[in-house]
Formats: C-alpha cells, structure tokens, sequence
C-alpha cells in the first residue's frame, strides 16, 4: 500500500491544507458561510409565524411568507393547506425546540439559504408530541421569512 504525501508537508498539516483549499474554493465560488446569528433569526421567523397559526389566522401568515413561496402558492391554497393541517388538532398544549438546521438546498426548492426549524409541539386533541417543522428563506433583504409548514 503506498501511502500519498506531499512533500515538506507532515501527515497532519495535509488535513490542514485540505481543509484551507476547500475553503477557499468555496470563498472563489462565491459561497458565504452562515453568519452566528442566522439560526437565531430564523428561529425567531419561526415562532413569530406560529403565533397567527395558534389563533387561528392562517390567511395573515401568507402575507408574510418568503417571496418566492407567495409567487408559486395563493394566499387561499396557503390558507386552507395549513387550516387542513393544523384545526384537526386543537389548541396547542405545550411546544419545544428540537432542532434548527442550516441548509443551502432542500428537494424540490430553489438554491438558496435555508433554515429548517423542527419542535416539539402538544396538541389538544393529539396523544403524544408532533414534529412541527418550519422552513425559513433568507430574503434577498436579509430577513428570515417562512416558505413552508408540515406537521407529523
């Protein structure tokens, strides 16, 4: 077994070396890294969207989903998909941060800055706890705004 090693360079500064090249290739290609504060952001995108969504007032969260979202879904399909999803289950009982991911792409949507925004929830009239996931969409403003809602 031969073993690959560049000259001058111990074993150890290679994975150092590999590490730099990667970023800087990612710096020549024009991707940014995410900000600190990006997750916390977009958390806070979350759970303002969930306050009109626990009144009841689906219709006011179209007005503030991403951009892109309001040009591929109506206001009346968004209104009824999360009024099909959420009024089955009641009031909510409790609810608790699971996770936030940051992602560059999910399927089916355009490249883009993505923070996907899981919790925990309790519902009324549902035994156990439910998968509540938001996505939020980085604006090309900068603000964190939500492009879609899905519970399981």
């Amino acid at each position: 077994m031969t073993s690959l090693r560049a000259p001058g360079i111990p074993p150890k500064g290679l994975a150092s070396l590999a590490v730099l090249l990667l970023f800087l290739l990612g710096a020549a290609s024009g991707e940014k890294p995410p900000r600190k504060d990006d997750a916390a952001r977009a958390r806070s995108a979350a759970r303002s969207f969930l306050v009109p969504v626990d009144a009841g007032l689906y219709a006011e969260t179209w007005e503030d989903a991403a951009s892109y979202t309001q040009s591929i879904v109506p206001k009346a399909a968004w209104e009824n998909g999360i009024r099909i999803i959420r009024s089955p289950l009641g009031e909510v009982r409790g609810r608790a941060l699971r996770k936030s991911d940051y992602t560059r792409s999910l399927a089916g949507a355009p490249v883009g800055e993505y923070v996907v925004v899981q919790f925990d929830t309790r519902f009324e009239k549902r035994q156990g706890t439910a998968a509540e996931t938001i996505v939020t969409m980085r604006q090309s403003d900068g603000a964190w705004k939500v492009s879609g809602y899905f519970i399981k």
